[in-house]
């Protein structure tokens, strides 16, 4: 059994396959959760928040729906910041963008292994949204795609369902121009700033910009060639098609009948629905790109899933969050030291941002630890945050998640984190009431964690 030293005061320094979980809990009973399509994303987080708040009726669920483009502005905007003030509880994020947040901000977003089953879900849509072991999404829609069409339009130019199938997209400018000619619609709108309809092409062939290896695959792709042309030759036929910016053009076009037809991902069938135009929409199978090998109706566009950011906020006298670290490379041979140093966060606000920020006051700041150890003899231990341990006054004089720290130096006692530092003068923590909340883990990497919380394990250090 390896000898540890305990001080109670700032960063986390132990020993051999360890796992140390800590309290992390955050205000309010309001959770705000941001998405970009009220039509569907939007239309669906709203049904779950009806039913959530059934069951919880003292948690509010803010649901604030944005341009995608603005979502995505503001999230990495905020994010890079290093500041998680203004940014929501829970977020939509596209597929295409998953791994350039997960890998760009690692602490920002919460795993959900053991919360979610994943073996419920496409295997691509689990890979979308992990990293190494660790899995960060609740999958949503997915975006398989097809041509939406008028039909009341395509029948006045003479077509019926069945001359949708197995065409190509030669064969659908071809239709475009008829449906031009005989009824004054356009087939389509653009957005010249999507690239969207190359993403279609290129996915209807299974080819993507990358190799599955990593490598890009633009310059020497026949698919991502043919793509381009067959985009060109639409640009090229100005008739077929109406240019618009934005989604709310995108969409309006089609919604009010301007436009005879969209391709794009079946999440759209929401918007088309809402427009009420019961009867005038069908679906057929997404033009092929011709000449090219392996190319078929089948694509995608988009699909997304719902994140959680770090630190989730909620009541703390209902939940009571916790993360778990891996310390297995801060361990030392001979004698380690573990220390917390422990600030008010959400639990312990100053009175003035109370009302503000919504933010609730829980008492005294608090803590709960237990370091997990698994000796190479296959022996383990468990160490508990309880009245063994010490605490002594730091240079952190007052600390604020929106005032940010008095910092005084000459209060600074150093070496205090190391083997054979005095704990002269240091005093007992005090053990005190849990805040009432269930534990829950946001962030488990161990089977069976449901372990690490049972029993006494109570303190608040002075």
């Amino acid at each position: 059994m390896k000898p540890f030293a305990f001080a109670w005061r700032t960063s986390l320094l132990a020993a051999a396959g360890i796992q140390l979980l800590t309290a992390t809990m955050a205000l309010a009973t309001d959770v705000t959760v941001w998405c970009w399509d009220k039509n569907f994303n939007g239309a669906t987080m709203k049904e779950a928040a009806s039913r959530y708040s059934a069951a919880h009726p003292d948690v509010k669920i803010n649901i604030v729906d944005f341009a995608k483009a603005d979502l995505e502005t503001k999230l990495q905007a905020q994010l890079a910041s290093g500041t998680t003030d203004g940014l929501p509880d829970i977020v939509l994020i596209e597929d295409y963008g998953a791994q350039k947040y997960l890998q760009s901000f690692p602490k920002a977003f919460e795993a959900l292994n053991g919360k979610v089953d994943y073996t419920k879900f496409a295997k691509y849509k689990v890979d979308l949204a992990t990293v190494g072991d660790k899995t960060y999404s609740l999958p949503f829609d997915s975006g398989v795609t097809g041509l939406f069409y008028r039909t009341d339009l395509l029948e006045q130019a003479g077509y019926k369902a069945a001359d949708l199938q197995d065409i190509t997209w030669d064969q659908y400018i071809d239709i475009a121009k008829a449906v031009k000619a005989k009824t004054g619609h356009p087939m389509l709108d653009i957005d010249l700033n999507d690239a969207g309809a190359i993403r279609i092409m290129m996915q209807s062939a299974g080819v993507w910009y990358f190799t599955p290896d990593g490598k890009v695959n633009i310059k020497a792709s026949p698919v991502f060639k043919a793509a381009l042309t067959t985009y060109a030759k639409i640009l090229q036929t100005p008739e077929i098609w109406k240019p618009v910016s934005g989604w709310a053009d995108y969409t309006g076009s089609f919604t009010s009948g301007e436009v005879a037809s969209v391709f794009t991902g079946v999440w759209m069938t929401a918007t088309i629905k809402a427009a009420k135009m019961d009867g005038k929409w069908g679906v057929a199978p997404l033009p092929k790109l011709a000449g090219v090998a392996g190319a078929g109706h089948a694509s995608n566009l988009g699909g997304s899933s719902w994140y959680v950011l770090s630190p989730a906020k909620s009541n703390y006298r209902k939940w009571v969050l916790y993360d778990t670290y891996d310390l297995t490379a801060q361990l030392r041979a001979g004698t380690n030291v573990l220390g917390v140093m422990l600030g008010n966060g959400w639990f312990n606000p100053y009175k003035k941002w109370w009302e503000p920020y919504r933010m609730q006051w829980f008492g005294a700041k608090r803590a709960l630890l237990q370091l997990h150890l698994e000796y190479a003899d296959g022996s383990s231990e468990v160490i508990n945050s309880d009245g063994s341990w010490k605490t002594a006054p730091g240079p952190v004089l007052s600390s604020c998640i929106f005032d940010g720290e008095v910092y005084d130096a000459t209060k600074e006692l150093p070496g205090w984190d190391l083997p054979g530092a005095t704990d002269a003068g240091w005093k007992p923590a005090n053990v005190v009431e849990p805040p009432g909340g269930v534990v829950f883990g946001i962030d488990i990497q161990a089977q069976g964690d449901d372990r690490l919380v049972g029993g006494d394990h109570r303190l608040r250090p002075e």
